[in-house]
């Protein structure tokens, strides 16, 4: 490559772009190229060599017309920045990657938060950051789940941090240790849907006392027998 004009600074822009889609997925595996760089001009022997790695269009835009361009197919895909690195979701819309493409999918309700920038419309989508948009502490596919060494609170979408929360356990068991005890008391009238349950909750005195009524007439019989 050869430089037709004089270089009067230290550094200059120029733009590398492929033929066609073809040799794009064949260059887009990190594949290296090798340029040589010489200033025509100059009186001294210039000469630079340098090399620049091929990669592909970022995650929400595609190879078209030698170039990458915003792929607004995607349904969660609100707009793309002019200089084809950044995405703008819709808002509730949560975004990852998979295999280097954009998927989107309705983000639930409280796990997800738009990150702007300034008064533009949409949500900015950062590729090397996703969890950036989780919201309360959360992580992962669609935010649903909690960050390391956190826990789901009585908030359901918030995530917090574990501690001393025995004393839930215990209330709970208590609770139904109550239940069960008020259900086997007053055996309570209840619809068909519920005899189920209700029998259980009335055959538990026989789990816990193994030597009862039930179990004494039964050895009784087997002597009679």
């Amino acid at each position: 490559m050869h430089l037709l004009s004089p270089v009067t600074k230290q550094s200059f822009p120029f733009t590398y772009r492929l033929a066609n889609k073809t040799v794009y997925e064949e260059v887009k595996n990190k594949t290296v190229h090798r340029f040589q760089l010489e200033d025509v001009f100059s009186t001294l022997k210039n000469r630079y060599s340098f090399n620049v790695t091929a990669i592909p269009c970022r995650p929400g835009f595609k190879f078209e017309n030698t170039k990458c361009s915003c792929d607004k197919t995607n349904e969660g895909v609100l707009r793309c920045s002019d200089d084809s690195r950044t995405v703008y979701l819709k808002e509730g819309h949560w975004g990852g990657e998979v295999n280097g493409r954009l998927v989107t999918y309705f983000c639930p309700p409280n796990y997800c938060h738009c990150v702007r920038k300034g008064d533009l419309p949409g949500c900015i989508f950062n590729p090397d950051h996703i969890d950036d948009q989780c919201d309360h502490n959360r992580t992962g596919v669609l935010c649903g789940q909690c960050q390391r060494g956190l826990s789901v609170g009585l908030r359901w979408e918030e995530c917090i941090e574990c501690n001393g929360g025995s004393w839930i356990i215990a209330i709970v068991i208590i609770g139904v240790v109550m239940v069960c005890v008020v259900i086997i008391i007053l055996n309570p009238s209840m619809s068909s849907e519920l005899r189920g349950p209700l029998f259980f909750f009335q055959v538990l005195p026989f789990i816990f006392k193994p030597n009862n009524v039930v179990g004494r007439n039964s050895a009784f019989c087997r002597r009679r027998a």
